[in-house]
């Protein structure tokens, strides 16, 4: 894998395309690699590559039994009213705390 400066990939772009046809091309800034040029060729290879990778996640999904959507919404509305519910308890506490600790319920003293 052949290594550009970025100043040098700039100034040479045709050479970096060319370069990239034969193989990945590591572009770098101030030393630091930042981008990786390749072929087109390579690209669809690496999108075939995970498009499988994705399709076996799925059938793998598939065999092990997943929700369909209607559990799915059922199983999310229940998450989202249990969270409700939690936020709804903690308003009410934090108002029977400020009840507690306002002025008018507080004591004078003679």
């Amino acid at each position: 894998m052949r290594t550009f400066a970025a100043k040098e990939a700039k100034d040479g772009f045709g050479l970096l395309l060319d370069t990239a046809q034969r193989e990945p091309v590591v572009i770098e800034k101030k030393g630091r690699p930042v981008a990786v040029v390749v072929s087109i060729t390579d690209y669809e290879r690496l999108e075939s590559l995970e498009d499988a990778y994705w399709a076996d996640r799925a059938r793998k999904a598939v065999a092990g039994g997943f929700l369909n959507a209607a559990k799915s919404r059922d199983l999310v509305s229940e998450m989202l009213n249990a969270e409700n519910r939690n936020l709804k308890g903690r308003r009410e506490s934090a108002k029977a705390i400020a009840r507690k600790a306002s002025p008018s319920n507080r004591r004078k003293n003679p």
